[in-house]
């Protein structure tokens, strides 16, 4: 928003007051953890789903498919969660395994230590 203000391309009418800002940034914070939340809960939800062994085989496999596909760079996974893609590195059915295999690199990528350039 800054950047749109110094631009002048179009010239604003008004600028927002220290106050305005303020609150959209307290703004932005708020649905930010709100959003984090929502995230956490459907982690959750999918792990409670999937450790109830009440689920047959294929929604077994697109539930591990939508965790996978939930897998931040910025978030990092809840414990649970990396326990149960480790466990379904040995599963019997390729195409778990194959989505086990995958979501543990990009866990592996998660916890990789940032690289100082010289």
């Amino acid at each position: 928003a800054k950047a749109v203000l110094a631009s002048k391309k179009p010239a604003p009418t008004c600028s927002p007051t220290t106050q305005e800002l303020e609150g959209a940034v307290k703004d932005l914070e708020r649905r930010n953890k709100a959003t984090l939340d929502i995230y956490h809960d459907l982690i959750n939800t999918l792990m409670d789903l999937l450790e109830s062994g009440k689920l047959r085989w294929r929604f077994v496999q697109i539930s591990i498919g939508m965790l996978t596909l939930q897998i931040r760079r910025d978030t990092p996974l809840p414990p649970r969660v990396v326990a149960m893609f480790s466990r379904a590195l040995t599963d019997e059915t390729i195409t778990v395994r194959k989505m086990a295999i995958g979501a543990v690199v990009a866990i592996l990528k998660q916890q990789k230590r940032e690289h100082k350039k010289k």
